[in-house]
């Protein structure tokens, strides 16, 4: 009997340490499963992102695709019309060259029937020409009257070219008074419109650009472009008070520097930067 649960224990024993390996064998199998299952996970993730990413790609070529096609729809539409327009004017090109080829027939036929009424005035001046030769043969002093009228002829024709000489002249000379006085009047307008002048009583509103009361001179932000020139005399008021009385010493195009006459005026009341009228004398 004690042999017996001897070998019952042993066999428990080896039983517990055979499940024992199994169990580890199944754990150790369940730990690769895991990490094949982990990495057929991330094969699977970077295959969804991959699809993805293609069918992304996919879109945009197929939208690009469908603007390209557009755009070759439009050029194709453009061609299409620049086509119909071409073939209108080709059509119109055509009627306008058989209205030509018309024209040209119709000249050539005009030029053939002038040439034949040229021929035949030509064979009747020839008989005319006969006649009055026979004529003068026939009667030597109508023939003197004849010859005198021609000089008669011959004189009025020179001075008809005279005349049409003069005539010319005189159209070339009226066009150039015509241009200078064109010319004048443009210049009198303009004058007028830009008056690079001031009238004696003109008012002119400007500023004291600078002033130096020491020296006895101030400069104004105005000068030819307004009218001003050296050795012009302007009252200087501000607000109908009179303040100075200036004689401009240098006029440039945009400032001039002036003099202040003293003894007259309120120079007290002259300020940098003052808004101030000007009076020509």
């Amino acid at each position: 009997m004690q042999k017996i649960s001897r070998i019952e224990i042993w066999l428990a024993i080896v039983f517990s340490i055979s499940a024992l390996v199994f169990v580890l064998l199944l754990w150790m199998r369940g730990e690769d499963a895991s990490i094949q299952l982990s990495t057929l996970n991330e094969e699977f993730s970077l295959l969804e992102k991959s699809a993805a990413e293609k069918v992304s790609a996919q879109k945009a070529n197929l939208a690009r695709k469908k603007r390209d096609i557009q755009s070759l729809q439009d050029e194709l539409g453009s061609i299409k019309q620049g086509t119909i327009l071409s073939e209108r004017l080709i059509l119109e090109s055509e009627a306008n060259l058989q209205t030509e080829r018309d024209k040209v027939v119709q000249t050539r036929d005009s030029t053939h029937e002038a040439n034949l009424a040229i021929e035949a005035l030509r064979k009747e001046l020839e008989h005319a020409q006969k006649d009055a030769d026979r004529l003068v043969l026939s009667n030597p002093a109508k023939t003197a009257e004849l010859d005198t009228i021609k000089d008669l002829i011959v004189n009025e024709r020179g001075n008809g070219a005279v005349v049409r000489d003069q005539l010319t002249d005189y159209a070339d000379e009226t066009r150039t008074l015509d241009f200078h006085y064109k010319s004048v009047l443009a210049a009198l307008e303009r004058d007028l419109n830009e008056r690079p002048w001031i009238e004696r009583g003109e008012i002119l509103s400007t500023r004291v650009q600078s002033l130096n009361l020491k020296a006895g001179v101030l400069m104004l932000p105005i000068g030819r472009n307004k009218g001003l020139e050296e050795d012009m005399r302007f009252i200087v008021s501000n607000k109908g008070q009179r303040l100075c009385q200036i004689l401009v010493k240098e006029a440039g195009l945009s400032h001039s520097i002036a003099m202040i006459i003293p003894m007259f005026g309120r120079i007290g009341g002259l300020r940098e930067n003052q808004n101030v009228e000007i009076t020509n004398l």
